[in-house]
């Protein structure tokens, strides 16, 4: 990005608008990381017949809650039972804030819990790519704000309906969490953050049981915009892939080079080692990793024109050993479809792959979610997709 991208204007009013276009430029290019992520996994669990290109669903319900707006953006299995979580619209304060809603396997709505921030001054945010997990009878949430770029930790009992709620304020002109892990009792809390001078870094957060801020730490290197999109426990430390970016010439459109880093720190956030892909021309930015006797499995998105929707044009699928040498490399979409890009990755029962994405068609008028199950020597076993419509924005 140009610095002067925002123009350097003079008094308290430029600066604020300065600050405003700048994180509104920011949160429109980096909110298309996971936008089709969450909601195709619910076919992944309802889907009961795996013939390729057509599906039984058991259940397809349309869920609405105070007749707001909701985005649905993580979905989690808990016991017989599916945990959902997103955002949801403004209420009578025009505030956005978050939900935790429990289904049954019928399609049933149960629990409903919403959360918006407790000062109503801002918007709650909680759109990373695996920001919820489950420890021991509690539901753990990170998200951010819009405006005041903090972020915040909630610990929600699902038992007794209590919960810890703690905020962390942050001097970074835009705050984005992408992940939340729990090693030995801390929490984690991993994603990344604007400077002042426009670049983008990684931080990691750790925090303890109670909810008290440990430390916070943030990596990068001037020029480049490092950004933690997953994150996994290994060796008693995380393991982070970062998609790091160059851009050596500004003022040549779609020239910015992206490619993967993995970085792996300890509980203190000493990095204890660094490794970065090496240059072939395939390279693109991180999505989902996983890791499978011994070997790191990921999703990542090449970069090329920027085309109506966005700027992902190719989705692939990755493997190397713990050396990071490199087992296959898999390509989804080409020749189909144009623009193609993949979403989330989890292992099924019999440890195969189960990639959610998208296609569209050459028209860039129709949009196809894709759900596939891929063997762990790349080749796909089966496919299913459901088309909907693309808006142009």
């Amino acid at each position: 990005m140009e610095h002067g991208a925002w123009g350097m204007g003079h008094g308290a009013w430029s600066e604020k608008r300065e600050i405003y276009y700048a994180k509104k430029l920011m949160k429109k290019f980096y909110n298309l990381r996971w936008y089709w992520k969450s909601t195709l996994f619910f076919l992944l669990h309802l889907c009961i017949q795996h013939v390729s290109f057509c599906q039984v669903i058991e259940f397809n319900d349309r869920i609405t809650l105070q007749n707001r707006s909701i985005i649905l953006r993580n979905i989690m299995i808990d016991g017989d039972s599916l945990l959902l979580t997103g955002e949801i619209g403004t209420d009578s304060s025009g505030l956005q804030g978050i939900f935790i809603l429990q289904m049954d396997t019928f399609g049933n709505m149960g629990m409903v819990k919403l959360f918006n921030d407790p000062e109503q001054i801002d918007q709650m945010h909680l759109n990373g790519s695996n920001p919820v997990i489950k420890f021991e009878d509690n539901i753990v949430l990170s998200g951010e704000f819009a405006w005041k770029s903090d972020n915040y930790l909630i610990h929600y009992n699902k038992t007794n309906g209590s919960y810890l709620y703690q905020e962390y304020s942050s001097p970074f002109l835009v705050r984005f969490t992408e992940s939340l892990l729990e090693l030995s009792g801390a929490f984690y809390v991993v994603g990344y953050i604007q400077t002042q001078d426009f670049d983008l870094d990684m931080f990691i957060q750790k925090i303890d049981s109670s909810g008290e801020k440990i430390w916070e730490k943030t990596y990068g290197v001037p020029s480049m915009d490092e950004t933690g999109r997953a994150a996994i426990i290994e060796d008693d430390g995380l393991t982070i892939m970062v998609s790091e970016s160059f851009d050596n010439t500004p003022n040549i459109k779609n020239d910015t080079r992206y490619w993967i880093r993995f970085m792996h720190v300890d509980t203190s956030g000493t990095i204890v080692r660094d490794w970065r892909e090496e240059v072939t021309g395939q390279e693109g930015w991180s999505g989902t990793l996983l890791k499978y006797q011994g070997d790191y499995i990921y999703t990542s998105n090449t970069i090329g024109d920027e085309i109506g929707i966005g700027p992902l044009t190719g989705g692939q699928i990755v493997r190397r050993d713990n050396s990071f040498n490199l087992v296959w490399r898999k390509k989804l979409g080409d020749p189909d479809s144009p623009f193609t890009g993949l979403g989330d990755m989890i292992f099924s029962v019999d440890s195969c792959l189960l990639v959610t994405g998208q296609n569209v068609d050459s028209s860039m008028t129709f949009n196809a979610a894709r759900i596939m199950k891929i063997g762990l020597d790349g080749n796909v076993i089966w496919e299913l997709r459901d088309t909907g419509h693309a808006f142009p924005d």
